[in-house]
């Protein structure tokens, strides 16, 4: 006699297969009995015509930005300001985090007097408007609008 339960495994088991089998045969032949078509036809090369004088872009306006003074940095002068990252004596350039040493060409922020190297701060204000460590406007009057700075 025949187990129920076998005859309801292998349908399970074999039900799918035979209905991917039928579904993939009409397609398979489908797929082969229509030749691939051939290489599409180069597309028409038209010249451009020329731009006339009304037609040109403006000259992009170029803003520099301010150059900061710089001076030779001092450690006693340093202590007294509290500029730079002080730890253990020391006061580090935010921006590389090497030290800064007596006699090397430093630059400070206007709006908050942080020091760092003049060559870092030259390219930091590249790229930023803003003091690396406080985030105030590094020339003042280049303060960008914030509306949370409004709201508090």
């Amino acid at each position: 006699m025949v187990d129920p339960f076998m005859v309801l495994a292998l349908v399970c088991v074999f039900g799918p297969f035979l209905c991917g089998l039928l579904c993939a045969c009409p397609c398979a032949s489908a797929i082969t009995s229509h030749p691939l078509p051939g290489p599409a036809p180069p597309p028409a090369v038209v010249a451009a015509p020329s731009p006339s004088p009304s037609d040109a872009l403006p000259e992009p306006v170029v803003v520099e930005k301010p150059q900061l003074r710089y001076f030779l940095y001092s450690a006693a002068a340093a202590t007294e300001d509290g500029g730079g990252t002080v730890g253990a004596s020391v006061v580090v350039c935010a921006i590389c985090l090497e030290a800064l040493v007596g006699g090397a060409e430093c630059s400070e922020v206007p709006a908050c007097r942080h020091v760092f190297h003049r060559g870092c701060l030259a390219l930091w204000i590249g790229s930023s408007n803003t003091c690396p460590l406080c985030r105030r406007p590094v020339v003042l009057g280049l303060e960008p609008l914030s509306v949370a700075e409004e709201m508090v």
